[in-house]
């Protein structure tokens, strides 16, 4: 893989994909989630057949049968149920491959991150896994975790009290979760995990940021790039452990991932580059050895996942 090859496959894998939390009857299904790759939805007497073939009018019929109204309740309290039931399994109907799956455990005290994989429901009618819903959909799940060690911000997410609620304003916390470079629109991200569970080391911290300033700097000269590495912006998520998230316009971000993940790598005939591209990155550490030495002793003392790049 050369690294304009390694440039594109980060640029291809921006799509477009939407978002959902998924809730698992109280932490009842989380496990069984997990552990056999799928997701599901109640309201078994509403077949695929029935989604895919009948009318919104004769599906909310089938739910009015088998969901009667209650004396006490109000027609307009029992359309908004019938309704409501309706939309969450229409919901389910229509996630797509590459949509992000999080669904969380009793209490909501763990979160799971996973990928739609199929664009379909698969139908199971006999109970497997330990739940009783009929309607599936397979998922590739990523990650997986106490949702203290994720950023704040997704402790909010177990607000969607829904069985399926779209979590688009979640997008950019989840994004960090599941990917550690990443292109969104102009700009490119580099989330470095920080998994030190102490205090974060001041000059630790600043010889990262400063070595990864003048990285940059190397990386926009070497590869003639002429972009605005000044515009660089950094967000902190640092509760220990926490993140730290690089963004940047451009593709120098981009090489700078790839050459720390070339530089930090003990084997290096295990990663996915091309001969001249080892070679001009093996030159340029040795070039700039002070520099890169600072860079990954830092990353060591602030005990990061360094190289986890999916696509070396």
């Amino acid at each position: 893989m050369t690294i304009q090859d390694f440039i594109e496959q980060i640029e291809s894998e921006e799509k477009e994909r939407r978002y959902w939390f998924v809730r698992t009857d109280n932490g009842q299904y989380y496990d069984t989630y997990l552990e056999n790759n799928f997701i599901a939805i109640g309201w078994n007497y509403i077949t695929v057949h029935d989604i895919v073939n009948s009318s919104e009018e004769e599906v909310k019929a089938k739910i009015s049968q088998h969901e009667p109204q209650s004396p006490e309740q109000s027609d307009v309290s029992y359309k908004m149920k019938i309704s409501g039931i309706y939309n969450k399994i229409v919901r389910f109907n229509d996630l797509s491959e590459g949509d992000i799956i999080v669904i969380p455990n009793e209490g909501s005290g763990s979160l799971a991150f996973g990928e739609i994989i199929q664009n379909h429901i698969y139908v199971n009618i006999d109970g497997e896994n330990d739940c009783i819903y009929h309607k599936r959909r397979e998922v590739k799940w990523h990650k997986s975790g106490n949702i203290n060690s994720f950023d704040p911000h997704l402790r909010f997410i177990k607000r969607n009290m829904h069985t399926i609620s779209e979590v688009k304003s979640f997008q950019p916390y989840i994004d960090n979760v599941l990917n550690h470079l990443y292109k969104r629109g102009e700009y490119a991200h580099y989330v470095i995990d920080v998994n030190l569970a102490d205090n974060i080391n001041l000059r630790a911290f600043t010889d990262l940021v400063g070595s990864i300033e003048k990285l940059s700097a190397i990386i926009n000269a070497n590869f003639e790039l002429a972009e605005d590495i000044h515009s660089t912006a950094i967000k902190l998520q640092l509760q220990s452990p926490g993140n730290i998230e690089i963004i940047s316009k451009g593709r120098n971000l981009m090489i700078l991932a790839a050459f720390l993940s070339f530089a930090s790598c003990t084997n290096k005939d295990d990663l996915n580059l091309d001969n001249q591209t080892k070679t001009n990155f093996e030159s340029l550490q040795e070039e700039h050895s002070q520099v890169v030495d600072t860079c990954l002793r830092a990353f060591e003392k602030l005990e990061t996942d360094k190289f986890e790049l999916d696509s070396l």
